[in-house]
Parts: C-alpha cells; structure tokens; sequence
C-alpha cells in the first residue's frame, strides 16, 4: 500500500495543475500495487471542493452515504478484502453480535475520526484567515481538494469501517495543514516562549496519537 500511496501523491500534483492524463496514468499504475488506488480514479472530478458550502454539504453526504451504503450492502463489503486471512478475520468480526455497537459507539468515533476532523477544519480555517499575511500559505490551500476528499472518507467510514482504508491516501495532507497550523501557532507573539511550545503540544497531540494508531493498525509505518 505504501507504494501506491505514494505513485497517488504524484498523481495528485499532475491533476492539481490540470494534467489529468498524466494523472489518471499514475492512477492506473498505483493500481497494480494496491487494488483500492482504482476509486482514485474519480479524483479529478472532485478537484473543485474547497472548504466552503459546497464541500460542507459534500462531508455532509459522505455520513449519509455511507449509512445507506452500510445498509444495503454493509454485510457483503468484506469480499472486497483480497488478503485471504484478513478476508477471515473480517468475516468472523461482523458475524458477532457486537460488531456494530464497537464500531460505531460514540466513543470510537470520538476517538478515532473526531480528530481528523477537528484537526484539518481548524488548519483550513486558521489558514484562509491569516493568508494575507502569510502568503506562503497560499500553494498549501491549493492541496484543500484532497484534504476534503480525504475527510469525507474519514466521515464515509464511521458508518462503513472497512472504507477507512481509503483516508491512508490522504493523511500526508492531514499532516500538511496540521504542520502549517502549528508553524502559524508558533509564530504568534504571545506563544513565543517555552510554555507556547508546550501548549502546541498538547494541543496536537491528539491528532498524531490517532495517526499513528491508524498507521499500526494498517501495518503501514513505511508511509510516514
């Protein structure tokens, strides 16, 4: 998976600058190494999505979504997993009686998606509003169209577990807009000081815990 996340990232910057041949090329080749890089296919049909009402509404459908996707089709989702004894393990998971208050119970959610969101929001935010001060900021809003189609895997998700799988093609932007968050944080007056440091810290934290429980989970540290 890490090899195909990477061609991908390639690829995005092909189709950010309008060079979508090239970019459904790439597309094609990460495929070959990881079959789920084939719904990256679609990438340049969402290439619009900023974070303004349209892409709100469009976080908004990925919950509802994936609620009438886990409905219909929830149960048969597994035989997508190719790897035979994850295929098993997966299989016997969703059999038992406790899979859906596990999964979707609130305090997963909380601790597993509610970062991903809170955190990248609060970048883009945070970043828009201080752009005419820092212009250098402004290649990174170019890169908001996959950060909005990585949170609407991350919300895609909660209902439909298995599609998580999909947000480890977006978490270098996660980690992006979080950095230049911090960058901004650190550059205020009243944070320049040790305790400032601190406060960063504890504020982010949260996000780098959740990103590297995804990434162990998944047995993808080589993407970091």
């Amino acid at each position: 998976a890490g090899i195909s996340v990477a061609i991908c990232l390639f690829a995005n910057d092909y189709v950010i600058q309008h060079k979508q041949f090239k970019g459904i090329l790439l597309y094609l080749l990460a495929t070959m190494f990881h079959y789920s890089a084939i719904l990256l296919l679609f990438t340049p049909v969402f290439i619009f999505l900023r974070f303004n009402i349209k892409g709100i509404l469009f976080l908004i459908s990925a919950f509802f979504i994936g609620f009438i996707v886990q409905k219909t089709i929830g149960d048969y989702l597994f035989l997508f997993e190719v790897n035979e004894v994850t295929y098993s393990k997966m299989a016997s998971h969703i059999e038992h009686e406790t899979y859906f208050s596990q999964i979707l119970n609130f305090k997963g959610v909380l601790g597993s998606k509610f970062p991903y969101l809170f955190y990248a929001i609060i970048s883009i935010i945070y970043l828009k509003k201080h752009l005419k001060y820092h212009i250098e900021y402004f290649d990174i809003l170019k890169l908001q169209p996959f950060l909005m189609m990585g949170l609407f895997w991350v919300i895609f998700s909660i209902s439909v577990p298995i599609s998580e799988r999909f947000v480890r093609f977006y978490q270098p932007y996660f980690i992006i807009f979080l950095s230049c968050l911090i960058v901004g944080l650190l550059h205020k007056k009243y944070l320049d000081n040790y305790l400032a440091w601190i406060k960063v810290f504890v504020l982010c934290m949260p996000f780098f815990w959740v990103l590297y429980s995804t990434y162990f989970h998944f047995s993808s540290v080589n993407l970091l």
